[in-house]
């Protein structure tokens, strides 16, 4: 920066939300589609027919279609930073050990795992303000590449939901998805009665009739005629 082009400042207070749980997914960019093409090539189609009826068909189909996924599509874990972008190695095992020493001090209340769980808060602040201020530089001096800038900008809005990463009720505090889904139901139970909800259904079901898919009929010339249409 120079006096013609001063810096701007500004102070933006974001939230902390609560972070959503991440679960495996299959890859389909990675998957064996030669193999899995040959899979399905060499399933017995037939076999469908000897099921009775139209839903233990459609269960079969299922599992057959479920079985060359999980052989030839690869499950992955997304990851997930939860430390930001200028933590280095240290201070994020630093953190780490002040997390593991904060339980140890809620589990067994007494001087020494307090005296342990404040020298390391203290050493993650110092080590976190002087990381931040060098990443802070940095990204000032960047002038030809701006994805620097967007990307910790993004990183201070990542995750910024509806529902707080902490919330508090009746004295209790919760910083997780169970905790808070626990006073939740809390809060709410003092209001709900369970036994002014319950009634008696009062449409008659009627069972629909059982189709196979023997009962289908194709006609050729009448399908071309609606595809045309």
């Amino acid at each position: 920066m120079d006096r013609y082009h001063p810096a701007l400042g500004i102070t933006i207070e974001l939230q902390l939300s609560l972070k959503p749980v991440t679960l495996p997914f299959h890859d389909f960019k990675s998957a064996d589609y030669e193999n899995l093409n040959a899979f399905y090539l060499n399933v017995d189609w037939l076999s469908l027919y000897s099921s009775s009826t139209l839903d233990s068909k459609v269960v079969v189909f299922y599992d057959i279609i479920q079985r060359g996924i999980s052989t030839y599509v690869p499950v992955r874990s997304q990851n997930i930073n939860n430390f930001p972008y200028w933590f280095s190695r240290e201070l994020k095992h630093k953190t780490i050990l002040k997390k593991e020493a904060h339980t140890t001090y809620k589990k067994c209340n007494c001087k020494k795992n307090y005296r342990k769980f404040s020298e390391l808060k203290r050493e993650c602040k110092i080590l976190n303000k002087q990381y931040y201020k060098n990443y802070i530089d940095k990204i000032e001096q960047v002038r030809d590449d701006a994805n620097v800038f967007w990307k910790f900008v993004k990183h201070k809005k990542r995750g910024n939901g509806d529902i707080p990463s902490t919330m508090s009720w009746d004295n209790l505090t919760g910083d997780s998805g169970i905790d808070i889904s626990n006073m939740f139901a809390s809060f709410l139970n003092s209001v709900y009665n369970q036994n002014s909800h319950q009634c008696s259904p009062s449409i008659e079901v009627v069972p629909a009739p059982t189709v196979t898919i023997d009962e289908f009929g194709v006609n050729i010339k009448t399908s071309i005629k609606c595809c045309r249409h």
